[in-house]
């Protein structure tokens, strides 16, 4: 098992202090990605959780956002937890996974959206639990519908080691959101 990276994860919190206290006007766009090893999940919550802790210690607001309900209750939006969904999944899983692939992202977003629209500057958001969007919704494909709808700091903790690679996956090549930033 990897060890925590804390110097990675203090650059990341005093960018989002930054941010929350308004001295990064040139930022437009504050989208932080966050990525660490799949063996590290638990520790990932734990420690985006007293983050989160921390920032509400300082004035300001933040929430952590579960991906994993978000995924479910667009699924069930879907109808895919239907028995006839259920029984079809069995003979046109190809087919499904294209579909899910498709809409899944703009259904996650349009959640967000919901979520997020009226918060601004001063408040943070952490969406964790994200590789449950594997393989079916990348992150940037959810961030790029975010982009001009949001304008609150937005923490994705990214299960891989490399952008695009959620669970140190290489599948099909997908392009990347090249706005925000990584660490």
């Amino acid at each position: 098992m990897n060890v925590w990276d804390k110097e990675r994860f203090n650059r990341l919190e005093s960018r989002i202090f930054a941010t929350l206290e308004g001295k990064r006007p040139d930022v437009d766009v504050p989208f932080y990605r966050y990525l660490y090893s799949p063996d590290q999940e638990v520790m990932s919550i734990r420690e985006f959780k007293k983050l989160r802790d921390r920032i509400k210690a300082k004035g300001y607001s933040s929430d952590c956002v579960y991906m994993s309900n978000i995924f479910i209750k667009s699924m069930d939006n879907l109808g895919i937890y239907s028995e006839k969904n259920i029984a079809s999944e069995k003979v046109n899983r190809e087919i499904i996974s294209e579909d899910l692939e498709r809409e899944l992202p703009v259904l996650i977003s349009a959640e967000l959206i919901t979520l997020l629209t009226n918060k601004d500057h001063t408040y943070c958001a952490i969406l964790l639990r994200t590789g449950v969007l594997f393989p079916f919704v990348h992150i940037s494909s959810i961030l790029s519908k975010l982009e001009g709808h949001i304008r609150c700091c937005l923490v994705i903790p990214y299960p891989g080691n490399k952008e695009g690679e959620m669970l140190n996956y290489r599948g099909k090549s997908v392009k990347s959101y090249y706005r925000g930033e990584v660490y």
